[in-house]
């Protein structure tokens, strides 16, 4: 009879575990990595704006154009905090994530571990199993050998 691991069944579910964690992390690493390319695409955009609006106001500009510079400038601040805010809340998701994905693996390393300790603790019983019928055959055939 071959080996049989008698928690196949929860190594099983210890890997459907950890395959699932690692899912959620990567969906989480995708999600954080969205937010914070749409910062730095943000950011870029505002840096691009205020230059633009700098060459603008040294040419001269109108009291119309400068309020709507000021309102666009609280809008880029806005916006940016906001997805600096949002970047900061999907790390600590990510954070979350990756934890939960070292315990499931873990988990799953520990089921591992005990399932290839038990089978090696089953080969070496074989190979011992194994000797013992070739000492004894060996045995029978030496006094076979003397009694003729």
């Amino acid at each position: 009879m071959g080996f049989r691991f008698t928690l196949a069944a929860v190594l099983r579910v210890r890997d459907s575990l950890a395959r699932r964690e690692e899912a959620r992390l990567q969906a989480a690493n995708h999600d954080f990595m969205q937010a914070r390319a749409a910062l730095e695409a943000c950011r870029t955009e505002h840096l691009a704006f205020r230059q633009q609006n700098a060459e603008a106001l040294r040419a001269g500009g109108t009291g119309a154009e400068l309020d709507f510079i000021a309102v666009c400038q609280r809008n880029f601040a806005r916006i940016e905090e906001a997805l600096a805010r949002r970047c900061t809340e999907l790390e600590a998701v990510r954070n979350e994530r990756h934890a939960a994905y070292l315990r499931a693996r873990q988990d799953l390393m520990a089921i591992e571990t005990l399932r290839d300790e038990q089978r090696a603790a089953y080969e070496a019983e074989l190979a011992r199993r194994a000797q013992n019928s070739q000492d004894e055959l060996f045995v029978m055939r030496s006094q076979r050998e003397r009694r003729m």
